[in-house]
């Protein structure tokens, strides 16, 4: 009986033995999933550019969204200067017209239309960028010029940023219209902002929810009035005379708001790099141009065509505040005939290509500038110039 149980037990033990060997080994306890990276905003991919309003939070006014595979291209546009001759001021028609007008091409089309046109063809931009005296406001009283400008841009149904140069809000429609009107278009992304002059706001750009660059939009001021000449500039009597800076330059209250701006950005979204765009250059963007060359510069990160002296006001502060924002460019246009890249103290200083045949001009340079957002760490600046053929 005894080896019969021990028989039993052994047969129970080696088919136990068996089972658990051919059981798997238990599995090791699951870990926590890794959390996805949260994307800077909800994008809808299948757009090509998203815009979203900010209102100002983080220290930003817009964050744009490029879904691309490539850089993202942005076209600046510098003084147009729409002049509407035959609405000038009773005082200033035959001045005006004697001075511009001589060759009895009046068309908006002729003058600065067929050379936007023109830029937009060969820089296929994802964004356009007006950097002021966009039109003559002196001779837009009735803001006719105003509205076919941002007609015109938003035809082209890509987003466009604007600043004002110290001819816009000449008008006597007053830059509180024109503000709304910008505010009100289809595809202008702008703001007035609460700081000296009329267009300071700040835009993330960004691709593929990724930031890329922070741009920052400045009014450089400067309208002026002429006691003498009561019809040009600004009438003392415009609707607006108290909103309108007339001291020349970007003031020390917009180099603090901007400033105060990117130090909350960067907090939110990394120190990416920044990019400034105004009318008036800076003095010190001629600092790299050889004078006694007369038409090239001369080092190797400098390029371009000027036929006029340099000048501008003295941007030491904004260009000391500049550098602590990671800033690596500045664009402008305001001189006619300059059109200059340089780099100084480490920031690209580009004078945008005029991009019309109104006002003063020079026929081998007109066209436009186009600006290659590649990485943080690398943009490019070409000049487009024009090919049509100058009828004036």
């Amino acid at each position: 009986m005894k080896k019969l149980l021990s028989a039993l037990l052994l047969a129970i033990l080696f088919i136990f033995t068996s089972c658990s060997s051919e059981m798997p080994a238990p599995s090791p306890t699951p870990s926590a999933p890794e959390p996805s990276p949260t994307p800077l905003f909800e994008f809808d991919k299948t757009q090509k550019v998203n815009v979203i309003d900010c209102y100002g939070a983080n220290g930003t006014d817009y964050i744009i969204n490029f879904n691309l595979d490539r850089e993202i291209r942005v076209l600046q546009l510098a003084d147009i200067q729409l002049i509407d001759v035959e609405n000038a001021r009773p005082t200033r028609y035959d001045q005006l017209y004697n001075t511009y007008f001589q060759s009895g091409v009046l068309s908006h089309y002729e003058r600065a239309w067929k050379y936007v046109d023109e830029a937009v063809l060969l820089g296929i931009p994802d964004l356009i960028v007006l950097t002021g005296d966009n039109v003559q406001g002196e001779t837009d009283d009735d803001g006719s010029d105003w509205l076919e400008l941002i007609e015109k841009l938003d035809s082209y149904n890509v987003p466009w940023l604007c600043v004002f140069g110290n001819h816009d809000n000449e008008s006597a429609m007053g830059v509180t219209w024109q503000c709304l009107q910008l505010s009100a278009s289809k595809n202008c992304v702008f703001k007035s902002g609460n700081v000296s002059g009329n267009s300071n706001y700040s835009v993330l750009i960004a691709k593929n929810g990724e930031p890329q660059y922070m741009f920052y939009m400045l009014d450089s001021n400067g309208a002026t009035q002429y006691p003498n000449n009561y019809g040009e500039g600004i009438l003392p009597t415009n609707v607006d005379i108290s909103k309108i800076q007339q001291h020349l330059g970007v003031q020390q209250d917009q180099i603090l708001w901007f400033y105060s701006s990117y130090l909350k950005a960067s907090a939110k979204f990394g120190k990416i790099p920044s990019l400034m765009f105004f009318h008036i250059p800076p003095i010190q963007s001629n600092l790299e141009v050889d004078f006694n060359e007369g038409a090239y510069t001369v080092t190797d990160s400098a390029f371009g065509i000027y036929k006029e002296v340099i000048g501008g006001f003295d941007g030491s502060g904004l260009i000391s505040f500049a550098k602590n924002t990671n800033c690596k460019g500045m664009f402008y246009g305001h001189q006619h005939n300059v059109a200059v890249s340089s780099v100084y103290e480490g920031i690209r200083m580009t004078h945008g290509l005029k991009t019309s045949t109104h006002c003063y001009h020079d026929s081998e340079m007109l066209g436009s500038t186009l600006i290659l957002l590649k990485s943080q760490s690398d943009f490019q600046v070409k000049y487009l110039f024009s090919q049509l053929k100058y009828n004036l």
